[in-house]
């Protein structure tokens, strides 16, 4: 005989275990040991059946997958079209069948680590600024932000049918003077080229060779991409640009803190967006 409130804070057990165990003893067989229960016998009754499983299955894999924004050596991720979600994409799915977050424990153990990035990052857009300012006052000072808009999907419907189509990617690469606003898109689609470094560095040679010819300082601001911006590719572009342009004195490259990319371009993105969406006609080629 023990203390029950000792036996069960011993075993760390509550009252109804012990009575049910104690139960299934007394009516089991007189060997004494407890008949198995039949818990975990039969399936859920709200578990969906493999025929169901499969057609949800089915039905994402007729959705047309595409590669990351960021394009990199290693291709295994596919993503969905950007104007898809799961409301969408169940809404369809109805009509045509029967049926990375860090925790506080971690952000308290790199608390350093935190404050180092984002005084790192604030740093660079303390630069930037300041590079702004000079230019707005120094004609021969240019500083430009650039970056490769998401794929644009043409045509552009708003219709179910246009999810299961492969649509034709196009893509924008725009340039933003930080100085006099000027905004410049480079525009082509995939059967065209590809968006890798080398076409990249092409909109900015085309960018470099239209600069005014009183520049001779230009500052050029971009995130960290390395399949786009961070590379030998645009790298070797800038030096051949001092060499072609002679009143070139200096072409910088910054490249902002990952996490922290926002860009005077990012704006002109959003408007894009804006105005496609409020387009009255469909768009059916990039022309449009």
């Amino acid at each position: 005989m023990v203390c029950k409130g000792c036996f069960l804070t011993a075993l760390g057990e509550i009252k109804c275990f012990i009575e049910l165990a104690v139960q299934n003893k007394l009516s089991s067989s007189d060997s004494g040991i407890p008949v198995a229960d039949n818990k975990g016998r039969e399936p859920p009754k709200h578990k969906l059946s493999e025929s169901v499983r499969d057609d949800v299955k089915k039905h994402i894999q007729s959705f047309p997958e595409y590669e990351s924004h960021y394009s990199r050596k290693t291709k295994t991720k596919k993503y969905l079209p950007s104007h898809l979600n799961h409301t969408k994409m169940y809404e369809i799915y109805k009509t045509g069948s029967a049926i990375p977050r860090f925790s506080a424990k971690d952000m308290g153990k790199n608390k350093t680590v935190l404050e180092e990035h984002q005084t790192s990052a604030e740093d660079e857009y303390e630069k930037k600024r300041e590079e702004k300012d000079k230019a707005k006052v120094n004609p021969s000072y240019k500083v430009f932000s650039f970056d490769l808009q998401q794929c644009l999907p043409f045509p552009y419907l708003n219709t179910s049918v246009s999810f299961y189509k492969r649509q034709l990617r196009v893509f924008n690469l725009t340039s933003h003077d930080c100085a006099t606003k000027e905004v410049k898109c480079f525009m082509w689609h995939e059967g065209i080229a590809n968006r890798g470094a080398n076409n990249i560095a092409s909109c900015l040679v085309k960018l470099t060779d239209n600069l005014p010819r009183d520049v001779k300082h230009a500052v050029f601001y971009s995130d960290t991409c390395p399949g786009k911006n961070l590379n030998s590719h645009v790298a070797v572009m800038f030096s051949c640009a001092l060499q072609r342009i002679t009143i070139l004195q200096y072409i910088g490259h910054e490249f902002m803190v990952p996490g922290h990319t926002h860009l005077e371009c990012d704006y002109d993105h959003s408007a894009i967006e804006r105005q496609r969406k409020k387009t009255p006609v469909e768009i059916a080629h990039p022309r449009d």
